[in-house]
């Protein structure tokens, strides 16, 4: 059984770091209601949703916190808290990046091995979805049958992984960046957004900085 232990905190901002924010309205905008003395206001808060997993240094995850063993700033200015809750089974959106190059052309079988293995001991049908970008000197997304290279059928995805063939450089940073520009960027509602990558680790080939 998979727990996937994650703590949502809501908190309420503004635009001036305020937990409350106020709606101005010009003279001809005032309510009916406002006109004949009820003095209603109308008020407009934003709240926004931080995903957060918190680990010891050992990397082992810390499940048992609450509310107040955590401050949210903006700008420096503490927020308030609204709400906190405890998920443990939300609905995870992956991006795998597997490295291609040359440089891993012994390792490839592992790599498409241990791939394999985390789709099918990791996604849930009609729940979960997943993409695989694979990257030597430039960087693609395997086609899966969808439209946006995400899909929840494990088969598949690793049907599309014994296809990777390895050569060329290493393009890490690249890799990593279109997977959160072009891939989990696009993923809506209440999701956990995980980038799993499989790779030697040196870049020889990006576009893109580190930083």
């Amino acid at each position: 059984m998979r727990v996937r232990p994650l703590l949502c905190i809501l908190v309420a901002f503004t635009a001036a770091g305020v937990v409350y924010s106020q709606q101005q309205q010009g003279p001809g905008s005032r309510s009916a209601d406002a006109e004949q003395g009820r003095g209603q206001i109308d008020v407009n808060v934003l709240q926004v949703p931080l995903m957060v997993s918190v680990t010891d240094s050992k990397g082992k995850l810390i499940p048992e916190l609450g509310r107040n063993d955590f401050k949210v700033y903006e700008d420096d200015k503490l927020q308030t808290i609204r709400s906190f809750n405890r998920e443990t089974d939300l609905p995870l959106s992956i991006a795998l990046l597997i490295d291609s190059s040359g440089s891993v052309i012994e390792q490839l079988k592992f790599e498409r091995a241990a791939a394999t293995d985390f789709f099918f001991n990791t996604i849930k049908r009609k729940k979960d979805r997943a993409t695989v970008l694979y990257f030597d000197s430039t960087v693609n997304q395997l086609d899966v049958g969808t439209r946006d290279g995400f899909t929840d059928e494990a088969e598949k995805l690793a049907e599309a992984v014994r296809l990777i063939k390895a050569g060329g450089g290493t393009a890490v940073f690249d890799a990593i960046y279109i997977a959160v520009q072009k891939a989990l960027s696009h993923e809506e509602g209440e999701r956990r957004k995980l980038i799993i990558l499989i790779s030697e680790g040196e870049d020889t080939a990006s576009r893109l900085s580190r930083s």
